[in-house]
Parts: C-alpha cells; sequence; structure tokens
C-alpha cells in the first residue's frame, strides 16, 4: 500500500527505514537519528511495534510544535491520546486495520492539541521492519489539513445552499405556472366556451375557428402541466417519502410512459423539507435517465431505513445498462450522475452504482441516519 504515499514522503522514509534497521536491537532513538529527523520539516513519530500498545518512542520538533505537548509527556503513550474523548470516527477502523497487519495507510483524524484545539490531522502511516522481515516499528507523518478541511467546508455550504435555492426556484416558478398561468388559460378557454355558444347560436357560424383555437390553448394548458411538473414535485409538507415516490413513479406513466414499481415496509416522513425536496428531486432525475438512456419501460423503487445503516433509496431498472466511467467525466447535464452524486454528499450522502449490459442498472442513494430525522409512525 505504499501507493498511497507521496512520492516525496516515500524518498524520506527509505531514508529513514535505512536508518531504523541500525535499532533492531535497542529501544531508543540514537543522537544522528534523531538530529535528522528533528531537522526536517515533516511532523514525524514512530512507534515501538514490538511492545504492548505501540508507544510512541520518539516525536520530532514539528510534532512538538503541532500538538503542544513536549516529547517527555508523549514518550510511552500509544498514539490515540490526540483523539480525546473523540474516538468515533470513520478512518479509525483504517488505522486500526493498518496497524493490525503491519501495513502502509493514509488517514484523517480528528486530533486535539494540549489546549483542547481540534486539528485535523492527516497521518501517513508505514510499517518498518529489520532485515528479517520482523515488524520492529510503525513511522508516522503528519499533516496539519484544518484550513483544507475548513474550505472543503465552505464549499460545501456554498453548493448546499445554491442547491437549495435552486430547489426554492423551481418550486416558486412551477407555483407561478399552476397557480397563475395555468388558472389564466382555463379562463380563458371557459370564456371562448361561452363565446363559441353565443356565436353560433346567434349567426350560425362555422365550428371550426373556434375548435382551432380550442385545440391551442389544449396545448398551452398541457405544456404548462409538464413543466410544472418537471420543475417541482407538488406535495404537500406532511406527505411521507413513500407517498411522494409514489406520484412521481405516476408521472413517470403520464410523462414518459414509464413503468414503475415502488416498494417500501412503511411510509416515512422527512422532517427536513430541504432533504426531502433535494431526495424527490434526485429520484426525479434517476427516472427521468432510465427514460432516456436505459431502453426500457420498467423500473423499480425500493425504500428501505434502519437505524444503523439509515435511509436508502433504490432506483433500478432491466435496461442495456450504462459506462461506469461517466461517474468521473462531468458534464452540463443536470442529470448526469456525477451531477447527482454530488448533489447526495451535500446532503451527506452517498451514491453506489452497479450496472450490467444484461441485468440493467442499480443505484442506491444511501444517507446516514445522523443527517436526517423521520417520522416512522406513518
Amino acid at each position: 500500500m505504499s501507493e498511497l504515499l507521496p512520492e516525496e514522503i516515500q524518498e524520506k522514509i527509505a531514508i529513514f527505514k535505512s536508518e531504523l534497521r541500525y535499532l533492531e536491537d535497542k529501544n531508543d532513538i540514537t543522537r544522528m537519528l534523531r538530529q535528522i529527523l528533528d531537522a526536517t520539516d515533516n511532523t514525524i513519530s514512530v512507534a515501538d511495534a514490538t511492545l504492548p500498545d505501540l508507544p510512541l518512542i520518539y516525536v520530532n520538533k514539528e510534532f512538538e510544535k503541532l500538538t503542544g505537548y513536549k516529547l517527555n509527556e508523549i514518550i510511552g503513550k500509544n498514539c490515540r491520546f490526540l483523539q480525546q474523548n473523540d474516538p468515533r470516527q470513520p478512518d479509525i477502523d483504517v488505522l486500526r486495520h493498518a496497524l493490525k497487519h503491519g501495513i502502509s495507510a493514509r488517514v484523517e483524524l480528528r486530533n486535539y492539541r494540549k489546549n483542547g484545539e481540534m486539528f485535523w490531522n492527516e497521518l501517513y502511516l508505514t510499517p518498518v521492519h529489520d532485515k528479517h522481515g520482523n515488524l520492529i516499528y510503525f513511522f508516522g507523518v503528519q499533516n496539519d489539513i484544518t484550513r483544507f478541511k475548513e474550505l472543503v467546508e465552505l464549499e460545501r455550504k456554498r453548493a448546499f445552499i445554491l442547491t437549495v435555492t435552486e430547489q426554492r426556484e423551481r418550486r416558486r416558478v412551477a407555483m407561478r405556472l399552476h397557480d397563475e398561468l395555468q388558472q389564466q388559460l382555463y379562463a380563458t378557454q371557459f370564456a371562448l366556451n361561452h363565446l363559441q355558444n353565443q356565436v353560433l347560436h346567434k349567426n350560425n357560424t362555422s365550428p371550426e375557428l373556434f375548435q382551432e383555437v380550442k385545440a391551442q390553448l389544449a396545448t398551452a394548458i398541457q405544456t404548462t402541466r409538464d413543466v410544472t411538473r418537471s420543475l417541482d414535485t407538488p406535495l404537500l409538507k406532511n406527505d411521507g417519502l413513500v407517498s411522494s415516490l409514489r406520484w412521481l413513479a405516476k408521472n413517470a406513466k403520464v410523462q414518459y410512459d414509464l413503468n414503475v414499481a415502488v416498494t417500501a415496509e412503511r411510509d416515512l416522513v422527512v422532517q427536513s423539507d430541504t432533504l426531502r425536496s433535494l431526495l424527490l428531486a434526485i429520484v426525479r432525475e434517476l427516472l427521468q435517465n432510465v427514460f432516456k438512456h436505459a431502453n426500457t419501460s420498467n423500473a423499480w423503487l425500493n425504500v428501505e431505513h434502519n437505524d444503523q445503516q439509515g435511509l436508502t433509496i433504490e432506483v433500478r431498472d432491466d435496461g442495456s445498462g450504462l459506462d461506469m466511467r461517466i461517474l468521473d467525466e462531468p458534464n452540463d447535464n443536470d442529470g448526469n450522475l456525477l451531477s447527482i452524486k454530488h448533489k447526495l454528499e451535500l446532503l451527506g450522502g452517498f451514491l453506489e452504482v452497479t450496472s450490467d449490459a444484461s441485468l440493467g442498472t442499480c443505484i442506491k442513494l444511501r444517507v446516514p441516519p445522523s443527517k436526517y430525522q423521520l417520522v416512522t409512525d406513518v
């Protein structure tokens, strides 16, 4: 797993490894090696893999600057003390696996300085073996990536606000179309029918002209309906998620002649209007993709929820499959899977895609339970 490490760090580690081979029968770092490690601008730590609980036997000056702890406060401790009371982190299991099996790893951890300040620690871990192949040390290179994380989070929030604003604007335009333009067209249609009855009754005029205008009005009304459906899902605040998906399924049949079966153990009310709106927008885009690209008239929606894995919405078809490389190729199409993946990540969720030319495509939207609240007794 050395490919996880940047080339510059790999080169430095190779030098340190050659020096550490001279220490295989000792439990301390030589003066020469300490001078080398202290001179580097990288944050360095070394743990003894031959002792219980992998105690730190050396950290350099940069490590002391980063954490606020002095060398004599660190030696003999497992590096987990930097986690303080925050051990439940996604990359902890990755780190434990690497330590257990003596392999390299890269992880991002929330660590805490001596003054209690949290910082993001990007840790590159690599094992060091003696000339007989025995694991004797774990060598760590740490980078403070707090500022980078803050910038990523700032960008995530900005993108989230833009996405929410987009959904609100779509709903506003849809409501204007439905409540104003469509109602005006209905009123015009009614007035035209009344005028037709009066004119035909008095003048015995041919009705063809009226029929042509009425047909144009009917087309305009249908167009506003289609545009309204494409812009927004007209759902009440307290509608259940499954009920909303069933509405989307019926609409897919009307718009695309796509048969969509919806299954779920029970309905779920998503408390967040924003989350519900974005999830439904994503599912709508996925159903549009089935219609446009899958070469099938069948699709399935399945909704599952449990307290451990969270919420899963599965969109499946039996079509011709897709090229998985499109997940890595951005384009300007909002229905593009990469765009959908990014929208889901704004919710703290992630996308799973499997596809086969003979079996079709299965796309799962997963949202962790920490990112939403549900009312399940619907």
